[in-house]
């Protein structure tokens, strides 16, 4: 898996507790992305995230 790093600015990251709550909030947003331009499935992105169908579904509502 390729292993990215990010520059957030601190104004974003402010409504944080913790830095660790960012990296989930930024791959779950990538895959509805990626989902949405047609390059996953939506069990694709279930899987990616741990997820079920249904919850992936909820998700991206």
């Amino acid at each position: 898996m390729l292993t990215i790093q990010l520059e957030i600015p601190e104004e974003i990251s402010a409504y944080y507790d913790s830095p660790q709550q960012l990296p989930p909030i930024v791959y779950a947003d990538f895959l509805a992305q990626e989902f949405q331009k047609g390059h996953i499935s939506l069990g694709q992105g279930a899987q990616l995230l741990g997820l079920t169908y249904d919850s992936m579904f909820k998700f991206l509502k």
